[in-house]
């Protein structure tokens, strides 16, 4: 603050919540603001502390008439950088400004719906989303930490593994439903209450995959009753497998596409919604309640090859003929001009 016209400051409105993408923004340009749509009013400006006028005036009458007089550019929410990597999909960022107490459940509801992922599965995305909404709102106001949430379906998921092999059928299936609902919600808890954890993360990547083909090797084990020759036995060493095999081949894709193949285009997203993933357990759990979960099982195996060979077919295809670089998919990544 020695030379106070070299200074750059970054106003904000103190009534109002702004996505991270706007301060981001605000960080990069010299000088400028951000504009809501469609009435273009302004929130949130950088500017010179030399165009600054009286501070008895309001925030919005003095950039408005910055913004009028040409001194700031201004820039519409939807001009700003939209594409999340972390959450596969574009994100509008947006600027909350309640007026009442009864604003702020619509402003949270819309806050929970913005941290899920633009791939989900349908289990995820219609099965459990308003449950794992109201345990998030819930936990938000606790002392229970995301952390915590994530060691609960660790908990789960491991010991789902032997009481799968002990032959508990029923139960490994609730456990690892549990893990699945518990594995959306610590992120969701995380993401709402700004508590990231680099080391939660990695236990959850590095474990996710041996886990699942854990309780695969677990649910054929018993129902093939040890035969590894008959239609049971050999989806086991299928179904066992997959996770292994489809995760090398979506790391491949990301390594030569620099991009996640689950949203290289629109189609890839809502083919997401039918994979065999996190739904798998959801439909065998049913099925044991109604005494056909063998039947079931040689479904998924199938299910989880029909993923593989989706992601497989994908990765030839873009291989032999990439998208354009000014693709719809391609332009999310940029930033405005």
């Amino acid at each position: 603050m020695d030379d106070v016209e070299t200074q750059f400051f970054i106003l904000l409105s103190g009534w109002a919540s702004y996505d991270i993408q706007i301060i981001e923004y605000l960080r990069e340009i010299e000088t400028g603001c951000v504009t809501t749509t469609p009435d273009h009013s302004i929130w949130c400006a950088r500017v010179d502390a030399r165009i600054l006028g009286s501070t008895r005036t309001s925030l919005e009458d003095q950039l408005s008439a910055l913004k009028s007089q040409g001194a700031i550019s201004a820039v519409p929410l939807d001009h700003l950088k939209t594409y999340s990597r972390s959450l596969r999909r574009p994100v509008i960022p947006k600027i909350f400004v309640p007026k009442s107490p009864d604003d702020l459940r619509p402003i949270e509801n819309q806050l929970y719906a913005d941290t899920f992922k633009g791939t989900m599965e349908w289990i995820a995305t219609y099965g459990y989303r308003l449950p794992v909404r109201e345990l998030t709102r819930f936990f938000a106001k606790t002392t229970i930490t995301p952390n915590m949430i994530t060691v609960a379906a660790l908990c789960c998921s491991f010991g789902a593994i032997p009481v799968f092999f002990f032959g508990w059928l029923k139960a490994g299936l609730a456990l690892a439903a549990s893990f699945i609902v518990l594995d959306s919600l610590d992120g969701k808890l995380a993401r709402m209450t700004i508590r990231f954890s680099h080391a939660a993360d990695r236990w959850d990547h590095l474990t996710s995959h041996p886990t699942r083909m854990a309780w695969y090797l677990g649910l054929g084990w018993q129902l093939s009753a040890q035969d590894f020759t008959g239609p049971l036995g050999i989806a086991m060493l299928v179904y066992t497998a997959m996770p292994l095999i489809d995760k090398l081949t979506l790391v491949a894709f990301n390594a030569k596409f620099g991009r996640s193949p689950l949203d290289y285009t629109p189609l890839d997203s809502k083919v997401h919604l039918f994979t065999v993933r996190r739904n798998d357990i959801f439909l065998m759990l049913f099925s044991s309640l109604f005494g056909v979960l063998a039947d079931v099982y040689l479904v998924c195996t199938a299910w989880a090859v029909a993923t593989w060979l989706w992601h497989l077919i994908r990765f030839i295809r873009f291989s032999i003929s990439p998208l354009e670089k000014e693709s719809a998919v391609a332009a999310l990544d940029r930033l405005p001009n």
